[in-house]
């Protein structure tokens, strides 16, 4: 906790903190994204959308003089001749081009280390301070050393990169939601996944349990991966299928109907604050699952509605007590009020964090079980 403390303190002092809002920070640098490949295509709105991006940079000598999304890429040595230029990396290995970059003397930072830009929470980080009595509550629940150490680690990593001491990969550990060797799946599970997407977690826990398990809920925010979903529910063998029952809602704290979209092939859907995307409807786990029905496993992967859709799965939480894995890294704020809001709801919750990308900031994972 006293480290925590410490980069906070050290981060006001030095105004060198990633919470911030990239559009006002970088309103006065030339800024280039470097990296044109599956990576950018699937980012780029929402780079787009957290700051103006000026040119493009590609170390592919074929991409240089060409138009993508109305932006140039330029060749690397033409860096230098901008002004006050800032590079925003935009691949899935940054190392091999921050090292290029710094060897040309120009000053990069990783998409990833961007992510908390969103919130607009300023860099006086008041909000944080606030927070210190819960993330220290926090600290104290956490039932394994190695909980605690990634924990700290994470939020002082999101406060800056520079303030880290070590990379992700150290972070890393396989297993991600159903082999993290917290807690393990059995033969008659009945499994509930918030944030289906096309079925990719689905598929992973048929493989985990062969197959063996009693009934499986998927829930998915967006009507067309839904369809996707139900597709591949479909080509299942039938009595695999039939077990499997697709719910085409997201899951929040109340009924209602809403927007929804995406940033590119690869990353989930979220609730939009306008009619952009698709139409799409919002519902409380509690109103689907039927009373009486025992949820044994819950894994919740939502864009950052996380904490809403626990308010609004008080009942089967607390009555299934199911074993769970639950994303923190979509909000800074999901780092403390998500191990909070579960142990409000059941008491009886150990927790433990694991990290689960070896390059970047996605992929915290908090697990649960009685």
């Amino acid at each position: 906790m006293k480290r925590i403390i410490d980069t906070l303190e050290t981060a006001k002092r030095e105004q060198n903190v990633n919470v911030f809002n990239w559009k006002e920070t970088l309103k006065d640098r030339t800024v280039v994204a470097f990296g044109l490949g599956k990576f950018f295509q699937d980012v780029y709105e929402r780079l787009f959308q957290a700051c103006r991006v000026d040119y493009l940079c590609d170390n592919n000598e074929k991409l240089w003089g060409r138009l993508y999304h109305g932006r140039t890429c330029l060749p690397p040595e033409n860096l230098t001749e901008l002004s006050n230029v800032f590079v925003i990396i935009v691949m899935g290995n940054p190392n091999p081009v921050r090292d290029q970059l710094d060897q040309m003397g120009i000053e990069s930072m990783h998409i990833s280390e961007m992510h908390f830009e969103y919130y607009l929470k300023g860099t006086d980080l008041s909000w944080m301070e606030e927070a210190l009595p819960s993330i220290e509550d926090v600290m104290k629940r956490l039932k394994d050393e190695q909980s605690r150490q990634l924990y700290t680690e994470i939020i002082c990593r999101k406060l800056g990169a520079c303030y880290a001491t070590v990379p992700y990969s150290s972070m890393y550990s396989g297993g991600e939601y159903f082999q993290q060797g917290i807690w393990r799946l059995t033969d008659r599970e009945t499994f509930l996944d918030v944030g289906a997407y096309r079925g990719d977690t689905v598929k992973e826990f048929l493989e985990e349990t062969g197959n063996q398990f009693q009934k499986a809920y998927a829930m998915e925010l967006s009507p067309k991966n839904a369809r996707y979903l139900q597709s591949y529910v479909d080509s299942l063998e039938g009595d695999v299928a039939e077990r499997i029952q697709v719910i085409c809602a997201g899951a929040w704290d109340s009924e209602q109907k809403a927007w929804c979209d995406a940033y590119g092939d690869m990353d989930g859907c979220a609730v939009m604050d306008d009619e952009r995307g698709e139409a799409c409807r919002l519902t409380r786990i509690d109103q689907i699952i039927p009373q009486g029905e025992k949820i044994t496993t819950l894994k919740m992967d939502i864009e950052g509605a996380e904490l809403r859709a626990l308010e609004g799965a008080r009942r089967v939480i607390a009555e299934s007590r199911p074993k769970l894995a639950i994303c923190l890294y979509h909000r800074p704020e999901d780092f403390w009020e998500i191990p909070l809001k579960l142990q409000e709801i059941c008491p009886d919750y150990q927790l433990y964090i694991r990290h689960h990308s070896m390059c970047n900031y996605t992929d915290s994972v908090l697990y649960a079980s009685v």
